[in-house]
């Protein structure tokens, strides 16, 4: 890291690592709603592509 780049801020690393666990958790609940079966996994994609989740 250069010296003009400024550092990130606590809370800005707080929001990134609860954005990663998140996307983690999502992409979970995909792999576990298609080993259901493939209407689950759409469904669940749906909610995905709704902003439902």
């Amino acid at each position: 890291m250069n010296s003009d780049t400024p550092a990130p801020a606590p809370a800005d690393q707080d929001l990134s690592e609860d954005t990663d666990a998140l996307a983690a958790l999502r992409d979970g609940l995909r792999r576990y709603f298609s080993a259901l079966g493939p209407e689950e996994g759409q469904a669940f994609d749906a909610l995905l592509a709704e902003g439902g989740l």
